[in-house]
């Protein structure tokens, strides 16, 4: 994995393709808050939507001559446990029935089976076997998931970019700023066993950014998000810092995170979030970084609760959230 000005690249791919990092803290609890808010179904589709745009766009054509079971285990499993999503995965199937069972889930050992999980392996292995795949039923047995799948009649199918668009667009820049391996030199970011970053104790896992476009796209999946992002960089912010301090650490946190070379302009009450060199996702239509919006403005709701987000602007490859702070 390498480093640089809000880029991670993931080095394990065949081809380097920007990816950012997300705090496993900040996700559990807004997942968890969707789905005790009644949103699980939504949090399963695009789940599933996701994980079929990833297999089904940018997974090799000669992997796939593995074979379903070869694939899972012997490319994507590698993969899955390099990024820190998951320790180990097997699957099998019985007819009609597919079982996948998976252990030391960074998402699930959190919050238990949830949603957006389920819908993850299914869009896996509807991508891989050609077909729509329904999610049957999970069972957790001390850190051990089994999802059980039903192989349907047709096809599953989400309409998306083209790979050599997406890895265009994703292309890493060399710019110049603050750099995630300074923060690792300093000792303030740690890589853990199983290729997990830890920032001031808080555990990071790499995170392919189509997701978080879908969340904008279905807006009711940005419900919680800032409540989330508030309750999560509380425990970073240090009470004490001064309202620029606490900018300042937003900043490098969001590069840090790999969401682009972000400027803040400040007057007055007003703050302006700027980023650049923004990750595209490999859904088709525009782009959509309205999680960005709401996880900067839980952040700056730190500083001051009456804080709102006053507009939300993307052109030129350019995206401004304009933020307004009473105190």
């Amino acid at each position: 994995m390498e480093v640089g000005v809000g880029s991670v690249l993931n080095r394990f791919k065949i081809n380097s393709r920007r990816d950012i990092l997300i705090f496993e803290d900040l996700v559990c609890e807004h997942f968890q808050y969707l789905q005790e808010k009644g949103k699980g179904e939504v949090l399963f589709r695009v789940g599933k939507e996701w994980a079929f745009l990833c297999i089904n766009n940018l997974l090799p054509s000669i992997i796939r001559k593995l074979g379903v079971v070869g694939t899972v285990e012997n490319f994507c499993g590698p993969a899955w446990k390099n990024i820190g999503v998951l320790e180990s995965v097997e699957i099998k199937q019985e007819g009609k029935e597919i079982i996948l069972k998976t252990e030391g889930e960074t998402i699930s050992s959190k919050i238990g089976p949830n949603r957006f999980m389920e819908g993850f392996f299914a869009g896996v292995l509807s991508a891989l076997y050609k077909q729509d795949i329904t999610f049957l039923n999970s069972k957790n047995q001390s850190g051990i998931i089994c999802y059980r799948f039903k192989i349907r009649r047709g096809k599953f199918h989400v309409k998306g970019r083209k790979k050599t668009e997406y890895d265009k667009l994703n292309k890493t820049r060399k710019v110049e700023g603050f750099r995630l391996k300074d923060l690792m030199k300093k000792g303030l970011v740690k890589l853990k066993e199983g290729n997990k970053l830890e920032y001031r104790g808080k555990r990071m896992f790499i995170f392919e950014n189509t997701a978080l476009h879908l969340f904008g796209i279905n807006s009711e999946l940005l419900e919680g998000a800032e409540i989330a992002s508030r309750n999560f960089f509380s425990e970073l912010v240090d009470e004490k810092a001064g309202r620029r301090e606490k900018l300042f650490l937003m900043k490098n946190l969001l590069q840090i995170m790999g969401w682009g070379k972000v400027r803040l302009i400040l007057k007055d009450r007003t703050v302006k979030v700027v980023t650049t060199e923004l990750p595209h996702g490999l859904h088709s239509g525009p782009e959509n970084w309205d999680y960005l919006d709401y996880m900067v403005l839980g952040y700056l709701k730190i500083i001051d609760e009456g804080t709102e987000l006053v507009s939300s602007c993307n052109r030129g490859g350019t995206h401004t959230g304009t933020y307004n702070i009473p105190g």
